[in-house]
């Protein structure tokens, strides 16, 4: 989240204000929810892993290459 801008009374830039940040676990909206709370258990990562490497999606095809970017 970025810090308020400030304005001169002429309307040019002045600087910033305060940053009020959010409370982490008071998001609401709606994506707020979509991810859980704490990490998958190794169970549930390898129930996920299952139909993504039917479909052939990999853990590398995922990450993608650094050098990239």
């Amino acid at each position: 989240m970025l810090p308020p801008i400030i304005r001169s009374d002429a309307g040019g830039f002045f600087g910033f204000g305060g940053h009020d940040s959010p409370q982490f676990g008071n998001f609401q909206g709606k994506f707020a929810q979509l991810l859980p709370p704490e990490r998958p258990s190794a169970e549930g990562v390898k129930l996920a892993r299952a139909p993504l490497a039917a479909m052939g999606v990999t853990e590398q095809a995922l990450r993608g290459k650094a050098e990239q970017n």
